[in-house]
Protein backbone atom coordinates (compact mmCIF):
# COMPACT_ATOMS: atom_id res chain seq x y z
CA UNK A 1 0.00 0.00 0.00
CA UNK A 2 1.36 3.45 -0.91
CA UNK A 3 2.30 5.92 1.83
CA UNK A 4 -0.33 8.44 0.67
CA UNK A 5 -3.12 5.84 0.75
CA UNK A 6 -2.02 4.71 4.21
CA UNK A 7 -2.15 8.31 5.48
CA UNK A 8 -5.54 8.86 3.87
CA UNK A 9 -6.92 5.78 5.64
CA UNK A 10 -5.35 6.89 8.91
CA UNK A 11 -6.95 10.35 8.68
CA UNK A 12 -10.31 8.80 7.80
CA UNK A 13 -10.15 6.41 10.76
CA UNK A 14 -9.22 9.19 13.17
CA UNK A 15 -12.27 11.12 11.99
CA UNK A 16 -14.55 8.12 12.56
CA UNK A 17 -13.06 7.66 16.06
CA UNK A 18 -14.33 11.05 17.12
CA UNK A 19 -17.66 10.66 15.36
CA UNK A 20 -18.26 7.66 17.67
CA UNK A 21 -18.26 9.94 20.73
CA UNK A 22 -21.71 11.36 20.03
CA UNK A 23 -23.08 8.63 17.76
CA UNK A 24 -22.88 4.96 18.78
CA UNK A 25 -24.08 3.90 15.34
CA UNK A 26 -20.66 4.89 13.92
CA UNK A 27 -18.80 2.16 15.88
CA UNK A 28 -19.70 -0.64 13.39
CA UNK A 29 -18.61 1.60 10.50
CA UNK A 30 -15.32 2.31 12.27
CA UNK A 31 -14.82 -1.41 12.90
CA UNK A 32 -15.38 -2.22 9.21
CA UNK A 33 -12.85 0.35 8.05
CA UNK A 34 -10.36 -0.64 10.76
CA UNK A 35 -10.47 -4.28 9.61
CA UNK A 36 -9.69 -3.29 6.02
CA UNK A 37 -6.89 -0.90 6.99
CA UNK A 38 -5.25 -3.39 9.38
CA UNK A 39 -5.35 -6.46 7.13
CA UNK A 40 -7.91 -8.28 9.30
CA UNK A 41 -11.18 -9.83 8.31
CA UNK A 42 -13.27 -10.08 11.50
CA UNK A 43 -13.62 -8.15 14.74
CA UNK A 44 -15.78 -7.38 17.76
CA UNK A 45 -16.15 -5.20 20.84
CA UNK A 46 -16.20 -7.15 24.09
CA UNK A 47 -17.16 -6.09 27.62
CA UNK A 48 -15.59 -7.35 30.82
CA UNK A 49 -18.06 -7.46 33.73
CA UNK A 50 -17.14 -8.56 37.23
CA UNK A 51 -18.70 -11.95 37.88
CA UNK A 52 -19.62 -12.36 34.20
CA UNK A 53 -16.22 -12.29 32.46
CA UNK A 54 -15.84 -11.29 28.82
CA UNK A 55 -18.86 -11.11 26.54
CA UNK A 56 -19.10 -9.98 22.94
CA UNK A 57 -21.21 -6.84 22.65
CA UNK A 58 -23.79 -6.10 19.96
CA UNK A 59 -21.05 -4.56 17.77
CA UNK A 60 -19.20 -7.23 15.82
CA UNK A 61 -18.17 -8.35 12.34
CA UNK A 62 -17.92 -12.10 12.93
CA UNK A 63 -19.86 -15.23 12.13
CA UNK A 64 -22.95 -14.95 14.40
CA UNK A 65 -22.57 -18.64 15.29
CA UNK A 66 -19.10 -17.94 16.66
CA UNK A 67 -20.45 -15.02 18.76
CA UNK A 68 -23.07 -17.31 20.32
CA UNK A 69 -20.43 -19.98 21.04
CA UNK A 70 -18.11 -17.35 22.50
CA UNK A 71 -20.72 -15.82 24.82
CA UNK A 72 -22.17 -19.18 25.86
CA UNK A 73 -18.92 -20.95 26.68
CA UNK A 74 -15.56 -19.96 25.18
CA UNK A 75 -15.40 -16.46 26.67
CA UNK A 76 -14.64 -18.21 29.97
CA UNK A 77 -11.60 -19.87 28.36
CA UNK A 78 -10.35 -16.71 26.64
CA UNK A 79 -6.72 -16.07 27.64
CA UNK A 80 -6.79 -12.43 26.47
CA UNK A 81 -7.73 -10.73 29.79
CA UNK A 82 -5.03 -12.67 31.64
CA UNK A 83 -2.30 -11.48 29.31
CA UNK A 84 -3.83 -8.04 28.68
CA UNK A 85 -3.58 -7.26 32.40
CA UNK A 86 0.20 -7.23 31.95
CA UNK A 87 -0.05 -4.37 29.44
CA UNK A 88 -1.00 -0.75 29.76
CA UNK A 89 -4.10 0.73 28.17
CA UNK A 90 -3.31 1.85 24.64
CA UNK A 91 -0.90 -0.97 23.82
CA UNK A 92 -2.08 -3.47 21.25
CA UNK A 93 -1.81 -7.05 22.42
CA UNK A 94 -0.97 -9.64 19.75
CA UNK A 95 -1.38 -13.22 20.91
CA UNK A 96 1.34 -14.56 18.59
CA UNK A 97 3.81 -12.33 20.49
CA UNK A 98 2.53 -12.98 24.02
CA UNK A 99 1.37 -16.59 24.12
CA UNK A 100 3.78 -19.45 23.52
CA UNK A 101 3.14 -21.55 20.43
CA UNK A 102 2.88 -24.69 22.57
CA UNK A 103 0.07 -23.14 24.64
CA UNK A 104 -1.88 -22.19 21.54
CA UNK A 105 -1.35 -25.68 20.11
CA UNK A 106 -3.04 -27.34 23.09
CA UNK A 107 -5.36 -24.83 24.71
CA UNK A 108 -9.09 -25.49 24.01
CA UNK A 109 -9.78 -21.79 23.40
CA UNK A 110 -7.56 -21.94 20.33
CA UNK A 111 -8.17 -25.53 19.21
CA UNK A 112 -11.93 -25.63 19.74
CA UNK A 113 -12.83 -22.01 19.08
CA UNK A 114 -10.41 -19.69 17.27
CA UNK A 115 -8.89 -22.20 14.88
CA UNK A 116 -12.20 -24.03 14.49
CA UNK A 117 -13.84 -20.82 13.20
CA UNK A 118 -10.97 -20.12 10.82
CA UNK A 119 -8.98 -17.48 12.73
CA UNK A 120 -5.18 -17.39 12.71
CA UNK A 121 -5.00 -15.49 16.01
CA UNK A 122 -6.08 -12.16 17.43
CA UNK A 123 -5.00 -8.62 18.27
CA UNK A 124 -6.70 -6.77 21.10
CA UNK A 125 -6.74 -3.24 22.53
CA UNK A 126 -7.99 -2.48 26.03
CA UNK A 127 -10.18 0.57 25.45
CA UNK A 128 -10.68 1.29 29.14
CA UNK A 129 -9.82 -0.44 32.37
CA UNK A 130 -12.36 -1.91 34.72
CA UNK A 131 -14.48 0.90 36.14
CA UNK A 132 -16.00 1.27 39.61
CA UNK A 133 -19.00 -0.77 38.52
CA UNK A 134 -16.73 -3.61 37.32
CA UNK A 135 -17.03 -3.00 33.57
CA UNK A 136 -14.19 -2.76 31.05
CA UNK A 137 -14.13 -2.86 27.26
CA UNK A 138 -11.85 -4.40 24.62
CA UNK A 139 -11.57 -4.12 20.84
CA UNK A 140 -10.56 -7.42 19.21
CA UNK A 141 -9.65 -7.90 15.54
CA UNK A 142 -8.88 -11.28 13.96
CA UNK A 143 -7.16 -12.34 10.73
CA UNK A 144 -8.54 -15.36 8.90
CA UNK A 145 -6.29 -18.41 8.69
CA UNK A 146 -6.44 -18.36 4.86
CA UNK A 147 -5.55 -14.63 4.59
CA UNK A 148 -2.09 -13.12 4.28
CA UNK A 149 -0.46 -12.07 7.56
CA UNK A 150 -0.84 -8.35 8.45
CA UNK A 151 2.08 -6.27 7.20
CA UNK A 152 4.44 -4.20 9.35
CA UNK A 153 2.83 -1.02 8.00
CA UNK A 154 -0.63 -2.25 9.05
CA UNK A 155 0.71 -3.03 12.52
CA UNK A 156 2.17 0.49 12.79
CA UNK A 157 -1.17 1.95 11.70
CA UNK A 158 -2.90 0.12 14.55
CA UNK A 159 -0.51 1.58 17.11
CA UNK A 160 -0.93 5.11 15.71
CA UNK A 161 -4.70 4.75 16.04
CA UNK A 162 -4.57 3.40 19.60
CA UNK A 163 -4.64 6.76 21.46
CA UNK A 164 -7.53 7.99 19.30
CA UNK A 165 -9.53 4.81 19.90
CA UNK A 166 -8.94 5.09 23.64
CA UNK A 167 -9.93 8.75 23.74
CA UNK A 168 -13.06 8.08 21.70
CA UNK A 169 -14.11 5.23 24.01
CA UNK A 170 -13.55 7.28 27.16
CA UNK A 171 -15.34 10.36 25.86
CA UNK A 172 -18.18 8.19 24.55
CA UNK A 173 -18.60 6.66 28.02
CA UNK A 174 -18.48 10.13 29.58
CA UNK A 175 -21.17 11.42 27.23
CA UNK A 176 -23.33 8.39 28.00
CA UNK A 177 -22.92 8.98 31.73
CA UNK A 178 -23.92 12.63 31.34
CA UNK A 179 -26.91 11.66 29.22
CA UNK A 180 -27.93 9.02 31.76
CA UNK A 181 -27.60 11.56 34.57
CA UNK A 182 -29.74 14.06 32.70
CA UNK A 183 -32.40 11.42 32.06
CA UNK A 184 -32.44 10.46 35.75
CA UNK A 185 -32.70 14.10 36.78
CA UNK A 186 -35.54 14.74 34.34
CA UNK A 187 -37.41 11.63 35.47
CA UNK A 188 -37.10 12.65 39.12
CA UNK A 189 -38.17 16.22 38.41
CA UNK A 190 -41.07 15.19 36.19
CA UNK A 191 -42.35 12.77 38.83
CA UNK A 192 -42.25 15.46 41.51
CA UNK A 193 -45.67 16.97 42.31
CA UNK A 194 -43.95 20.26 43.17
CA UNK A 195 -43.39 22.75 40.31
CA UNK A 196 -39.61 23.02 39.82
CA UNK A 197 -37.53 25.25 37.53
CA UNK A 198 -33.76 25.18 36.93
CA UNK A 199 -32.27 28.55 35.98
CA UNK A 200 -28.98 30.39 35.95
CA UNK A 201 -28.26 33.46 38.07
CA UNK A 202 -30.08 35.71 35.59
CA UNK A 203 -33.18 33.56 35.41
CA UNK A 204 -32.57 31.97 32.01
CA UNK A 205 -34.69 28.82 32.02
CA UNK A 206 -32.68 25.61 31.55
CA UNK A 207 -35.21 22.99 32.59
CA UNK A 208 -38.61 22.64 34.24
CA UNK A 209 -40.83 19.70 35.12
CA UNK A 210 -44.39 18.99 34.02
CA UNK A 211 -45.94 20.67 37.06
CA UNK A 212 -43.94 23.81 36.37
CA UNK A 213 -45.10 23.80 32.75
CA UNK A 214 -48.69 23.49 33.98
CA UNK A 215 -48.19 26.55 36.20
CA UNK A 216 -46.85 28.54 33.25
CA UNK A 217 -49.89 27.56 31.16
CA UNK A 218 -52.49 28.27 33.86
CA UNK A 219 -54.74 31.38 33.59
CA UNK A 220 -53.54 32.63 37.00
CA UNK A 221 -49.77 32.26 37.01
CA UNK A 222 -47.25 33.95 39.31
CA UNK A 223 -44.38 33.26 36.89
CA UNK A 224 -44.01 33.72 33.14
CA UNK A 225 -41.24 33.16 30.59
CA UNK A 226 -40.11 36.15 28.54
CA UNK A 227 -37.21 35.79 26.13
CA UNK A 228 -36.23 32.45 27.71
CA UNK A 229 -36.04 34.15 31.11
CA UNK A 230 -38.26 33.28 34.08
CA UNK A 231 -40.03 36.42 35.31
CA UNK A 232 -42.36 37.34 38.14
CA UNK A 233 -44.54 40.18 36.83
CA UNK A 234 -45.55 41.39 40.29
CA UNK A 235 -42.10 41.11 41.93
CA UNK A 236 -39.50 40.78 39.20
CA UNK A 237 -36.82 42.82 40.98
CA UNK A 238 -37.23 40.69 44.09
CA UNK A 239 -36.94 37.52 41.99
CA UNK A 240 -33.74 38.81 40.35
CA UNK A 241 -32.24 39.50 43.79
CA UNK A 242 -33.31 36.06 45.04
CA UNK A 243 -31.65 34.33 42.07
CA UNK A 244 -28.47 36.37 42.43
CA UNK A 245 -28.12 35.52 46.14
CA UNK A 246 -28.81 31.83 45.48
CA UNK A 247 -26.26 31.55 42.66
CA UNK A 248 -23.52 33.58 44.37
CA UNK A 249 -22.56 33.38 47.18
CA UNK A 250 -25.01 30.46 47.33
CA UNK A 251 -27.67 31.40 49.89
CA UNK A 252 -31.11 29.80 49.76
CA UNK A 253 -34.08 32.09 50.11
CA UNK A 254 -37.88 32.34 49.96
CA UNK A 255 -39.95 34.89 48.07
CA UNK A 256 -43.65 35.24 49.10
CA UNK A 257 -45.73 35.61 45.95
CA UNK A 258 -49.16 36.39 47.44
CA UNK A 259 -50.62 38.14 50.43
CA UNK A 260 -50.77 35.80 53.39
CA UNK A 261 -47.85 33.80 51.98
CA UNK A 262 -50.23 31.41 50.21
CA UNK A 263 -47.55 30.85 47.55
CA UNK A 264 -43.83 30.95 48.16
CA UNK A 265 -40.92 30.54 45.76
CA UNK A 266 -38.04 28.61 47.32
CA UNK A 267 -34.62 29.21 45.73
CA UNK A 268 -31.97 26.53 46.36
CA UNK A 269 -28.35 26.94 45.18
CA UNK A 270 -26.93 24.28 42.83
CA UNK A 271 -23.12 24.43 43.00
CA UNK A 272 -21.09 24.24 39.80
CA UNK A 273 -19.32 21.10 41.06
CA UNK A 274 -22.52 19.30 42.12
CA UNK A 275 -22.93 15.83 40.47
CA UNK A 276 -26.35 16.82 39.10
CA UNK A 277 -24.77 19.91 37.48
CA UNK A 278 -22.17 18.10 35.35
CA UNK A 279 -23.80 19.32 32.14
CA UNK A 280 -23.68 23.07 32.86
CA UNK A 281 -20.77 23.28 35.36
CA UNK A 282 -21.67 26.76 36.59
CA UNK A 283 -23.69 27.96 39.59
CA UNK A 284 -27.41 27.40 39.03
CA UNK A 285 -30.60 27.85 41.02
CA UNK A 286 -33.42 25.38 41.64
CA UNK A 287 -36.76 27.15 42.13
CA UNK A 288 -39.69 25.34 43.72
CA UNK A 289 -43.22 26.73 44.07
CA UNK A 290 -44.55 25.92 47.53
CA UNK A 291 -48.21 26.18 48.51
CA UNK A 292 -49.74 27.15 51.82
CA UNK A 293 -51.72 24.22 53.32
CA UNK A 294 -55.32 24.16 52.10
CA UNK A 295 -58.31 23.25 54.19
CA UNK A 296 -59.39 20.57 51.74
CA UNK A 297 -56.09 18.67 52.15
CA UNK A 298 -56.46 18.19 55.90
CA UNK A 299 -60.18 17.54 55.70
CA UNK A 300 -59.82 14.94 52.96
CA UNK A 301 -56.85 13.10 54.47
CA UNK A 302 -57.63 13.17 58.18
CA UNK A 303 -61.37 13.90 58.33
CA UNK A 304 -60.89 17.04 60.40
CA UNK A 305 -63.92 19.03 61.33
CA UNK A 306 -64.14 22.63 60.02
CA UNK A 307 -63.25 23.96 63.48
CA UNK A 308 -60.27 21.60 63.79
CA UNK A 309 -59.11 22.54 60.32
CA UNK A 310 -59.25 26.29 61.11
CA UNK A 311 -57.16 25.67 64.22
CA UNK A 312 -54.60 23.64 62.25
CA UNK A 313 -54.34 26.44 59.66
CA UNK A 314 -53.60 29.02 62.40
CA UNK A 315 -51.02 26.78 64.04
CA UNK A 316 -49.31 26.30 60.68
CA UNK A 317 -49.06 30.09 60.38
CA UNK A 318 -47.05 30.18 63.63
CA UNK A 319 -49.75 31.22 66.12
CA UNK A 320 -49.60 29.89 69.68
CA UNK A 321 -52.65 28.11 71.20
CA UNK A 322 -53.71 31.15 73.22
CA UNK A 323 -53.39 33.35 70.12
CA UNK A 324 -55.48 30.83 68.20
CA UNK A 325 -58.14 31.04 70.93
CA UNK A 326 -58.29 34.84 70.54
CA UNK A 327 -58.41 34.62 66.74
CA UNK A 328 -61.19 32.02 66.80
CA UNK A 329 -63.07 33.68 69.68
CA UNK A 330 -63.11 30.47 71.75
CA UNK A 331 -61.66 29.51 75.11
CA UNK A 332 -58.17 28.09 75.52
CA UNK A 333 -59.76 24.88 76.82
CA UNK A 334 -61.70 24.53 73.56
CA UNK A 335 -58.46 24.98 71.60
CA UNK A 336 -56.70 22.36 73.73
CA UNK A 337 -59.59 19.91 73.25
CA UNK A 338 -59.56 20.43 69.46
CA UNK A 339 -55.77 20.10 69.42
CA UNK A 340 -55.98 16.72 71.16
CA UNK A 341 -58.50 15.58 68.56
CA UNK A 342 -56.21 16.75 65.73
CA UNK A 343 -53.26 14.87 67.28
CA UNK A 344 -55.31 11.69 67.40
CA UNK A 345 -56.60 11.99 63.82
CA UNK A 346 -53.23 12.88 62.28
CA UNK A 347 -51.14 10.42 64.32
CA UNK A 348 -49.02 13.20 65.81
CA UNK A 349 -48.25 13.90 69.47
CA UNK A 350 -46.66 17.37 69.54
CA UNK A 351 -47.50 20.72 68.03
CA UNK A 352 -44.16 20.92 66.18
CA UNK A 353 -44.76 17.46 64.70
CA UNK A 354 -48.23 18.51 63.51
CA UNK A 355 -46.92 21.72 61.91
CA UNK A 356 -44.15 19.78 60.15
CA UNK A 357 -46.75 17.37 58.74
CA UNK A 358 -48.89 20.25 57.47
CA UNK A 359 -45.97 21.92 55.73
CA UNK A 360 -44.89 18.66 54.11
CA UNK A 361 -48.40 18.27 52.74
CA UNK A 362 -48.15 21.77 51.32
CA UNK A 363 -45.12 20.78 49.25
CA UNK A 364 -46.74 17.57 48.03
CA UNK A 365 -49.80 19.28 46.53
CA UNK A 366 -49.19 20.23 42.87
CA UNK A 367 -49.61 23.93 42.18
CA UNK A 368 -51.56 23.12 39.03
CA UNK A 369 -54.19 21.42 41.22
CA UNK A 370 -54.38 24.47 43.46
CA UNK A 371 -54.92 26.75 40.46
CA UNK A 372 -57.67 24.46 39.17
CA UNK A 373 -59.51 24.81 42.50
CA UNK A 374 -59.70 28.58 42.25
Amino acid sequence: MSQSLQEKRYDELVGFCYECILDDSVWPVLLDKLLIASGRQQGMLTLWESGEGLRASSIYRCDPVSIVAYNDYYSRLDLTPKYMNLDLNGIWYHDDQSIDTRVRATHPYYQEFLYFFGHAGLSCLKLNGTTDDGVGSYLTILPNSDARPPSAAEQRLLQRLAPHLLRAARLSNHVKALSHGIQQRNILLDNSPTPVWLTDSEGHLLHCNREAEAVLRSPVRPLVVKGQRLCCPSQDNALRALLSRAASPGHAGILPLEKGDEQQLLATPVAAHAPCNATFQRPLVMLALLQKPRASILVQLFKLSPAENRLAELLAQGLKPDECADALCVSINTVRSQLRAIFQKTGTSRQSELIGLIHRLAVLVPASQEHSRR
